[in-house]
């Protein structure tokens, strides 16, 4: 089970991969934080992904979760992480084997030190492909769509397209 922090499932939504990704990978959780942050925040900010991301939950390809304040949460917090990547890193803890996703570079670090499996939008589009669960074509097309909608540097989208590429011969 994918466990999507705002980013991610944002990111997801705006090159087009969300619902191939979510599926093939048995499904997609997001921590309440979430859905107010990609949702409600990005409705009210009139961006056309939040309507997708909406959809997606109303038609329970992606399951939307309470979560409870815990120690790990207050630890977290500390660190300087946001709600969604707190209460996803939360869920992860409370679902052993669930992956998270996120960008969050502090995120995945942290989530490493929990002892949390993390992977990033690329990589996990990568994996995807590489898995043969998005036609590799696709998977090129999003991660160069990537550098337009995110923060990712030429080297990340650059490696990522080598990776896919050289898989094709």
């Amino acid at each position: 089970m994918l466990v999507l922090d705002a980013m991610a499932v944002i990111h997801l939504a705006k090159v087009s991969v969300l619902e191939t990704i979510v599926k093939s990978f048995g499904g997609a959780v997001i921590p309440k934080a979430v859905e107010e942050e990609a949702i409600t925040t990005g409705r009210r900010l009139g961006k056309p992904d939040a309507e997708l991301i909406a959809m997606f939950v109303e038609r329970k390809i992606i399951t939307v979760k309470e979560v409870s304040w815990s120690a790990l949460c207050e630890n977290l917090y500390n660190l300087g992480l946001g709600g969604g990547e707190l209460e996803a890193m939360a869920l992860c803890n409370e679902n052993k084997g669930w992956l998270l996703v996120s960008n969050d570079k502090a995120a995945r670090n942290a989530a490493q030190v929990f002892g949390i499996n993390s992977i990033s939008v690329p990589q996990l589009i990568v994996a995807a492909a590489l898995e043969k669960k998005l036609e590799k074509g696709k998977g090129i097309e999003a991660i160069k769509s990537l550098k337009k909608v995110g923060w990712y540097s030429e080297t990340v989208v650059e490696d990522s397209i080598k990776i896919l590429e050289s898989e094709e011969k």
